[in-house]
């Protein structure tokens, strides 16, 4: 009687834990169902330039998701629509890791406040081989030398941006940039007007 007393205790204990593990699988599809939907929703508002929605939607995406990086991505990006530069580069810090794009907008973000050195060594230590194909991080390098006036590097990330196909309005575009950073307003606005 022990022994059948045992197996059937067993057998429920089996069928228990199956029941709870399904469960918590659904919930836990739920849960990543639900914060796809607040990223989406986010997403939305900031199109619509709805700052306070998006920001609730953003945060309620990284409060629920199983990775809530991709809702503080987007907190981030909308703390760098609405000026709020300190709050998105305190989230970047956080969550850029190894990924290009979040480590651009974080380096963009560093540049709005004024932090050109700690902008300076992030990207210097981004990989080379992602860094060189990447047109934003040449834009920002430009960006970055033209602020500091070091026009010389100023021109070679212009090079730079040429070998990688960029159109010549755009090239133009960022010669103005320099002249300006130069004092030269005659010379930046022929390029204003080649572009």
């Amino acid at each position: 009687k022990n022994k059948n007393m045992r197996s059937i205790f067993l057998v429920l204990v089996i069928a228990i834990s199956c029941v709870c593990l399904q469960g918590c699988d659904r919930s836990g599809k739920q849960k990543v169902d639900e914060a796809k939907r607040h990223l989406t929703t986010a997403r939305a508002y900031q199109q619509q330039g709805q700052w306070r929605a998006a920001m609730i939607e953003a945060r309620n995406a990284a409060s629920k998701g199983a990775s809530p990086d991709e809702g503080l991505a987007v907190l981030a990006d909308i703390y760098m629509q609405i000026g709020a530069n300190q709050a998105a580069i305190e989230l970047f810090e956080k969550i850029a890791k190894d990924n290009l794009e979040l480590n651009l907008k974080w380096v963009e973000a560093l540049l709005a406040e004024g932090k050109y050195h700690t902008a300076q060594n992030i990207l210097l230590s981004l990989p080379e081989a992602t860094r060189n194909t990447s047109i934003k991080y040449h834009q920002l390098r430009l960006k970055l030398a033209s602020t500091q006036g070091e026009f010389e590097q100023a021109a070679e990330q212009i090079k730079q941006l040429e070998s990688l196909g960029v159109a010549k309005q755009d090239l133009h575009y960022w010669r103005a940039q320099i002249a300006v950073a130069k004092g030269d307003w005659a010379q930046a606005h022929s390029f204003l007007e080649q572009a």
